[in-house]
């Protein structure tokens, strides 16, 4: 009996002994406190990958009020947890779209667990467990394929672990020419340093632009090579799972603000939903963003993603190729009708704006973004700018990760720090352009707001 009849059969008999629902609360909020920052850390909001730039966005999500029955099971209460803030996830968790792996080695006093996989054409969802003698650490990892190459995916996870608690890492395959690796060697280095401090647990003034975001930080200044632990796993992906994904064909144009687009297709997997459009060459302006949300007979609403990729950008003309929403794949319902109510669009005169320090100012200023501070020290700029949230939830990506000179060499901010405030309708970026005095400098802007449509564009898909 393979690892996935065993846990049926635990199910099943858990499913016959009613039992009354309990979800570990104080873990869970605990875990949810852990991801709940107010100064993030980014490395890049729009991730380089071949053909596309990628878009995420994080934010605070809401503590489900329902669980499955199943959830006094240790480890799959945790994989409920874990994926509780993803609608997609969780209907897949809940019709046993997941692959039971519980494959564990240890070194010393810590041991390490593949435990479950989520996976469908688009994504692979891992989820693994650490178990260490210290309340928790730091770790990371490497994904390769059969040839010994890296995937060529975007990679989000947090590099922080907590002892005995469920982690996972989401790989979105997002070039449609990419597809799900039949087997991958996971590679995963864990440190159990006891001196170890999360970044939640040192105080605000301790804190400075981190490499990437959620990045803990340690406290110790020796070397902790020491403590480190690596592991070595052999990953197989059921073919049941990796090539499910469903298509419909829209082929069809729009006009929307005076830009012309072309709708593609809609591919529907059992954790996303992928529209795939294109933007003619000759419009005026650069589409950011299409406000798109789709419906079902029976009224269900499928919109974007609260948390993870929620569109892809062409890398040449930056116009938007591919949006993501909420899984209808687990649906019974048979017609899927898609809805468009508004546009981004920033004219392509406008895209970039010069930075002047003497005035204090940066041209082509969006609507709804202003500069907060701009100040010069040992030769380093560092310039605040302030966004208006259209959604309370999350914060946006005001200007790309990079930027250019007069010469047109490209540079790269590397990091950032974004601040939110429940309280306040704004939230704020920080960047530092090194070397200030040598060069005039350029951004290019990577926010346009909404125009809303005053009547949506109705296209039946399915």
């Amino acid at each position: 009996m393979n690892r996935n009849n065993e846990f049926q059969e635990l199910k099943k008999e858990l499913e016959e002994t009613p039992f009354e629902l309990e979800y570990s609360i104080s873990k869970a909020i605990s875990r949810v406190k852990k991801q709940k920052r107010y100064d993030l850390f980014w490395k890049t909001p729009l991730i380089t990958l071949g053909s596309v730039l990628i878009i995420f966005i994080s934010a605070v999500n809401l503590f489900p009020k329902v669980a499955l029955a199943m959830s006094d099971v240790p480890l799959l209460k945790y994989l409920i947890i874990a994926v509780s803030f993803d609608p997609s996830l969780r209907l897949a968790v809940e019709h046993d779209y997941y692959q039971v792996l519980g494959e564990r080695q240890t070194q010393g006093d810590v041991s390490a667990t593949v435990d479950y996989m989520i996976v469908d054409a688009g994504r692979i969802s891992l989820f693994f467990h650490v178990d260490a003698p210290v309340k928790e650490g730091i770790y990371s990892f490497e994904l390769l394929n059969d040839d010994g190459t890296p995937f060529s995916a975007g990679i989000f996870y947090d590099t922080g672990y907590v002892s005995g608690e469920l982690e996972s890492i989401t790989i979105e395959f997002l070039e449609k020419a990419v597809t799900i690796p039949t087997d991958f060697t996971f590679h995963l280095t864990v440190n159990s340093d006891p001196n170890f401090k999360s970044s939640m647990e040192v105080s605000s003034d301790q804190i400075s632009p981190a490499p990437s975001q959620n990045s803990p930080v340690s406290n110790s200044t020796q070397d902790t090579a020491e403590f480190e632990h690596s592991f070595t796993f052999r990953i197989h992906t059921d073919q049941s799972f990796r090539q499910t994904v469903a298509t419909y064909p829209i082929n069809q144009y729009v006009t929307i603000s005076n830009q012309k687009i072309y709708l593609e297709q809609l591919d529907i997997y059992p954790t996303k939903t992928g529209l795939s459009l294109s933007c003619d060459k000759d419009n005026g302006a650069v589409v950011y963003n299409l406000n798109v949300y789709f419906k079902d007979e029976n009224g269900k609403l499928y919109k974007n993603p609260t948390n993870g990729v929620t569109a892809t950008l062409d890398s040449e003309a930056n116009n938007i190729n591919s949006i993501y929403f909420a899984s209808s794949y687990f649906s019974t319902s048979k017609h899927i009708t898609m809805y468009i109510t508004g546009i981004n669009i920033i004219p392509k005169e406008k895209l970039y704006g010069e930075i002047d320090y003497e005035h204090k100012t940066i041209t082509n200023l969006p609507e709804n973004i202003m500069i907060d501070t701009m100040t010069l020290k040992d030769d380093t700029l560092t310039f605040t700018l302030k966004g208006y949230r259209e959604k309370a939830s999350n914060a946006y990506e005001m200007i790309h990760s990079r930027y250019w000179d007069e010469t047109d060499q490209l540079y790269s901010f590397g990091s950032w720090s974004t601040g939110v405030n429940d309280s306040s309708d704004y939230f704020t970026s920080t960047y530092k352009i090194p070397d200030f005095s040598k060069h005039q400098y350029r951004i290019k802007w990577g926010y346009a707001p909404t125009i809303h449509l005053d009547t949506p564009i109705e296209i039946q898909v399915k």
